[in-house]
């Protein structure tokens, strides 16, 4: 007589990742992992340093706004030369010395932004969801998250504040 046995285990859950609320406060990479709201500006070979991670940022956001999904796929993948490309006439347009930036650093380009019509908002990940900086309200807006002295590119404001970072809406 030969018997055969199988084991068979229930799917556990129901199949699909929860949806998390947005914290008071960013938590590092677990919020940019529960977010697609967030470019990570990684070092890639044109900028091992990382010395225009202001700059890069800030040429994803506006990539996000501006070009077309294949244009922007382009710019926001690290490892391709154009990020740093547009980030380099960006530094010198604004008057941004090469080299780590900070806040200091970004309303410089906020200022160049505004001569061009674009709002500049800057997020500090330590701090509660409220934008950092003061920046005159445009059509158009870019945004920018600062951690440890490094910026990543925010495609997505609404998520990370939970309602429209510009108008106090819901």
């Amino acid at each position: 007589m030969v018997v055969n046995l199988t084991l068979f285990r229930n799917p556990e859950g129901s199949g699909s990742a929860s949806r998390v609320n947005a914290p008071q406060q960013f938590r590092s990479a677990e919020r940019k992992s529960l977010s697609h709201a967030i470019v990570s500006i990684q070092p890639s070979t044109w900028d091992p340093d990382n010395n225009l991670c202001c700059a890069r940022s800030i040429v994803v956001s506006l990539s996000k706004m501006e070009d077309t999904p294949a244009e922007y796929h382009a710019v926001r993948d690290s490892r391709m030369k154009l990020q740093c490309e547009r980030a380099r006439p960006l530094h010198l347009d604004a008057g941004v010395p090469f080299g780590p930036c900070g806040l200091p650093q970004s309303e410089l380009f906020q200022k160049l932004l505004a001569k061009r019509g674009i709002q500049l908002l800057a997020f500090n990940a330590n701090a509660k969801r409220a934008p950092m900086n003061d920046s005159p309200h445009f059509p158009k807006l870019a945004a920018i998250l600062y951690e440890a002295g490094h910026f990543d590119a925010v495609t997505k404001p609404h998520r990370i504040v939970g309602k429209d970072a510009r108008c106090g809406g819901t």
